[in-house]
C-alpha cells in the first residue's frame, strides 16, 4: 500500500466519522424532541434532514466512483464516531445520575 492510498483511506475514515457525528447528532436531537409536547413536526423534519444527509453522502460515493475499500473505510469512520458518541453520552448520563 502506497502513501497516497493510505492517505486516501484516512481521508475516507475522517469523512465517515464526520458523517457519523452529524447523523448521530441529528438522531439524538430527534429522540430528545420526542419527549416534548407537539414534537411530531420537528421529529419529521429531523428525519428528513438525516435522510438528505445520507442521500448526499451516497451521491458523493457514486459521483466519485469510490471502491469497496473506500466504502469500508468510511463505514469504519462512522462506527468509530458511533462508539465515541455512545461512550460520551452514556458517561454523561451516568455522571448526571451520580450528581442527583
Amino acid at each position: 500500500m502506497t502513501f497516497f492510498s493510505l492517505f486516501n483511506m484516512l481521508a475516507f475514515v475522517f469523512a465517515g466519522s464526520l458523517f457519523g457525528v452529524l447523523y448521530l447528532s441529528l438522531l439524538m436531537l430527534s429522540v430528545q424532541t420526542l419527549a416534548k409536547r407537539n414534537a411530531v413536526a420537528m421529529f419529521i423534519l429531523l428525519a428528513i434532514l438525516r435522510t438528505v444527509l445520507l442521500i448526499i453522502m451516497l451521491g458523493f460515493a457514486v459521483a466519485f466512483k469510490i471502491g469497496p475499500l473506500a466504502l469500508l473505510a468510511t463505514l469504519a469512520g462512522f462506527l468509530m464516531a458511533r462508539f465515541v458518541l455512545t461512550r460520551v453520552n452514556s458517561t454523561q448520563k451516568f455522571e448526571e445520575l451520580l450528581c442527583r
